[in-house]
């Protein structure tokens, strides 16, 4: 049963959470004659998105904490952005007004097979500093855990986050996860030198000749 807050959901709204939720059952289909456009479309994406994937980058199943992919070490949660929610909306999982997620980096897509990554800890941070805000839009109470909405630009407002985007096209998506891994190697080893306006990473000693060349 949902717990609703005081501004209470609207009935249809509460009938389309919980078509949304369903969206990952393959008997869904077959139980439900007027399937909602949104679920069909994260269905298709779903697919297509699994045909690209870097031979790298695992799908794993947990349950708990939001991880959906491991890509040389890090891990992916990866989210929808649009349907019963809304345009630019996620459900996030609460717990103690904790985001109860363990992934590295969310990856978000939109209803345009647009990607959109940012690092986790964004997340966590929006809904430690702005629980006032995120407690507003409840969406379902569970025993353990609470989930609730969050809208997109808000985050990305509020905590300056300007996320790598991609397209849903194989070449595109090794590219980001390539440049993903670059950042994490070079937060926890010092490894490289990225340009997070152009989006690259550089070896240390590759960066010392181009400016050795560039002085010259």
């Amino acid at each position: 049963m949902l717990d609703l807050p005081n501004n209470a959901l609207m009935p249809d709204f509460i009938l389309e959470v919980e078509r949304a939720k369903n969206c990952r059952k393959a008997s869904y289909r077959k139980k439900i004659k007027n399937v909602p456009e949104a679920c069909v479309l994260q269905n298709e994406i779903r697919k297509e998105f699994s045909q690209i994937l870097p031979k790298e980058m695992l799908p794993i199943e947990d349950t708990e904490y939001g991880i959906d992919y491991i890509y040389k070490g890090i891990t992916l949660d990866q989210k929808f952005c649009f349907g019963a929610l809304g345009d630019r909306t996620i459900k996030i999982r609460v717990r103690n007004r904790n985001l109860l997620n363990k992934s590295d980096w969310t990856m978000i897509i939109n209803k345009d097979k647009r990607i959109e990554f940012f690092e986790t800890k964004k997340l966590a941070i929006f809904v430690k500093k702005n629980w006032g805000m995120v407690q507003k839009r409840l969406v379902q109470k569970k025993e353990y855990y609470s989930e609730y909405a969050v809208k997109l630009a808000e985050l990305y407002w509020t905590e300056k986050v300007t996320p790598y985007e991609t397209s849903i096209n194989e070449e595109e998506l090794f590219t980001a996860m390539e440049f993903i891994a670059c950042i994490n190697s070079n937060q926890t080893q010092g490894e490289f030198i990225f340009d997070s306006s152009k989006k690259i990473c550089i070896e240390p000693s590759i960066m010392a000749l181009i400016q050795s060349a560039i002085n010259l």
